[in-house]
């Protein structure tokens, strides 16, 4: 985190951190520099180093620039970087170089020394213009954390190790489980069955319930209800004999009358599906295949 202050600045500062970015730029500009200059360099070094120095040098004026603004909006001194920032050159290749082809030979007659030159002076200028920082401390400081050797410690590894183990232990044990049993699944044909077992059963219970209300009683709500379960159950004849019987004590009751003479239910003979009509005294019969679809085929019984 870098920090602006106007009095003991150190290398947290925004603006000395920005000078300090040029200068190590600069110095990584300065050994291509001297890889390219050297004789005895090999070829494909040589050409590093030129990539090097072509990519790296113009970041050194971008933290130049940046440092002298921030310096500029504190009030400080920029009077001479900003005398000198117009007329150096950024590059630090002759422009006699295009496309940096690899089939040339790079020497010292392809750098352009005043550029870098006049990135020295332009730190130099920067530095100046921020009296407050202690250079020869924030570069002591530097070195010594370059020299530092890092040692790594060991704990890190144990916790990996517990974590590693931990884990495997709990895949070992999921693995040594018993697989769950599964619940016995009733066929859906069965399940079906005994669905209607109990819808019949408790059909059979309201009709034993209203049994004693509507037999001696003229109730209309309760005798349709009561016609309308027998057809259900399959109680046709009762149906129609209740029918005539309530007819007789209270009158005719179309509700009870349309009950009565209503088809029964369809039922299976023999592979046929067998629909009666007992108002009528017919039934009609057909494969199970086309049974509700096929047209009825009326038969005396």
């Amino acid at each position: 985190m870098y920090r602006d202050a106007s009095d003991h600045v150190d290398e947290h500062d925004r603006a000395a951190g920005a000078i300090l970015m040029a200068e190590a730029l600069l110095a990584a500009c300065d050994e291509a520099v001297a890889l390219i200059s050297a004789p005895a360099t090999p070829g494909a070094e040589r050409w590093r180093a030129v990539m090097q120095l072509h990519d790296t040098f113009p970041d050194v004026w971008r933290d130049l620039d940046k440092a002298r603004g921030l310096l500029a909006m504190r009030g400080a001194n920029t009077i001479a970087y900003d005398e000198l920032a117009p007329s150096v050159r950024r590059k630090a290749c002759v422009d006699r170089v295009h496309g940096l082809d690899k089939t040339v030979v790079f020497d010292a007659s392809h750098l352009d020394r005043a550029a870098l030159s006049d990135a020295h002076r332009g730190i130099a200028q920067l530095k100046l213009a921020l009296p407050s920082a202690d250079w020869a401390a924030i570069e002591a400081r530097t070195r010594g954390l370059a020299a530092a050797e890092l040692k790594q410690h060991r704990r890190p590894r144990l916790v990996v190790g517990i974590t590693v183990g931990a884990i495997a232990a709990a895949v070992l044990g999921f693995g040594l489980m018993p697989a769950p049993a599964h619940a016995h699944r009733t066929p859906h044909a069965v399940a079906l069955k005994q669905q209607l077992d109990t819808i019949t059963a408790e059909r059979h219970t309201k009709i034993a319930d209203l049994r004693p209300q509507v037999v001696a009683v003229c109730d209309p709500p309760k005798a349709r209800t009561y016609t309308q379960l027998l057809v259900m159950d399959g109680r046709g004849a009762d149906a129609a004999a209740f029918s005539d019987d309530y007819a007789e004590r209270c009158g005719a009751d179309p509700v009870v009358e349309n009950w009565a003479n209503a088809p029964l239910p369809a039922s299976l003979k023999n592979g046929f599906y067998v629909i009666d009509f007992p108002a009528l005294n017919v039934s009609a019969e057909g494969p199970v295949s086309e049974a509700f679809t096929a047209p009825l085929l009326p038969a005396m019984h």
